[in-house]
């Protein structure tokens, strides 16, 4: 088994701290907000809204 070097304890920092974020932004319904716009910018580039 290798040993950790400091390039692999920083992506494994950032993955956790990614995951974090992400599971904090679900909590708080940012993904509402992103899928709303989403479907707004959709409409409006058929022609619909």
């Amino acid at each position: 088994m290798k040993p950790c070097t400091k390039q692999n304890k920083t992506a494994i920092f950032l993955l956790i701290l990614g995951i974090l974020f992400l599971i904090l932004g679900v909590y708080q319904g940012g993904y509402r907000d992103a899928f709303q716009k989403a479907i707004r910018v959709c409409l409006e580039c058929i022609g619909i809204g």
